[in-house]
C-alpha cells in the first residue's frame, strides 16, 4: 500500500477493529474517543492518536467532528512503533497540522492527489512526533550531532569526512552507524532532508525559486528543479503555481 492522508469524520457508533498499517489520527475540529490496545484516551485538539499496526482499536464521536488521517505502511515508518499511544498537541504541532489539513483541502477541491506532497508533509510530521517523544535523544549522540550540522545551514556541502572528523568517527565507522541510525546514506539524507525543506518554503514562504534553491544548497536552479522534480514528480514552478 502507499501512504495516505485524508480528512475523515467519524459517527458516534463504536467501531472496533485493526489492520496492518500503522496510523495517525491528527484533530481539527471535536473529539474521538479511542481504546488503543486497552488505552483509553482520545484524538483531539490536545492530542493526537498513534495507532501501531496490529493494534486493536475501539472509537467513536460525540457531535460535528473531522480530522486529517494517515495511513501509514509499516516498512515506511518503522519509527512509529517507539511512539504512545497518545501525544499532546503543542502550538507549533498544532499550526502544522492545520497546514496540512488546509493543503488537503485545497487539493481536494481542485480534484488533485499529490502523492509526493503528502509523504513530504507525513516525512515532517513524523519529525515533529519524534522530537516530542525525545526519540531522537535514545539516537547514538554523534549521529545526532551529525545531523544537526547538515541541518544548521541546508547551504554548505559538509564532505563525509568532514562530518565524521566532527563527531569523532573514522569516515567507515561514521558512514556504518550513520546508516543504521537514520537508514539511508549521508548523501542520500542530505538530499531528503534539502528537498524536505525547499518542498516547505515553497508553501509557506514567498521566496523566490532561485534564492530557494540557493538556501538549501543549489547554485544552479536548473540543478535544483531537476533534483526537486526527480524526488516529488512535479517542479518547484509547478508546486509554487499549486499553492497560489
Amino acid at each position: 500500500m502507499e501512504i495516505s492522508l485524508d480528512l475523515r469524520t467519524y459517527s458516534n457508533e463504536i467501531h472496533s477493529h485493526k489492520h496492518d498499517f500503522h496510523q495517525l489520527v491528527l484533530p481539527m475540529q471535536g473529539s474521538l474517543q479511542m481504546s488503543v490496545d486497552a488505552r483509553e484516551g482520545e484524538a483531539s485538539l490536545q492530542q493526537v492518536a498513534v495507532i501501531k499496526a496490529g493494534a486493536e482499536h475501539g472509537f467513536s464521536a460525540q457531535g460535528e467532528n473531522r480530522f486529517v488521517v494517515a495511513d501509514v505502511p509499516e516498512f515506511l515508518a518503522p519509527q512509529l512503533a517507539q511512539l504512545p499511544a497518545y501525544i499532546g498537541v503543542d502550538e507549533a504541532l498544532g499550526h502544522f497540522i492545520q497546514f496540512v489539513a488546509s493543503r488537503l483541502q485545497s487539493n481536494q477541491g481542485a480534484g488533485i492527489k499529490d502523492a509526493a506532497g503528502e509523504r513530504q508533509m507525513l516525512l515532517l510530521l513524523l519529525q515533529l512526533l519524534q522530537e516530542r517523544q525525545g526519540i531522537e535523544a535514545r539516537a547514538d549522540k554523534r549521529i545526532q550531532s551529525a545531523c544537526a550540522i547538515i541541518e544548521q545551514d541546508y547551504a554548505l556541502s559538509e564532505s563525509v569526512e568532514g562530518l565524521a572528523k566532527q563527531v569523532h568517527l573514522s569516515p567507515r565507522q561514521f558512514t556504518e552507524l550513520f546508516r543504521r541510525q537514520t537508514g539511508l546514506s549521508v548523501k542520500q539524507y542530505i538530499i531528503e532532508r534539502r528537498m524536505q525543506q525547499a518542498w516547505l518554503l515553497l508553501h509557506t514562504s514567498s521566496d523566490p525559486i532561485q534564492a530557494i534553491a540557493a538556501s538549501v544548497g543549489y547554485v544552479d536552479q536548473g540543478a535544483f528543479s531537476h533534483r526537486f522534480k526527480a524526488q516529488f514528480g512535479k517542479t518547484p514552478s509547478q508546486v509554487r503555481q499549486s499553492h497560489l
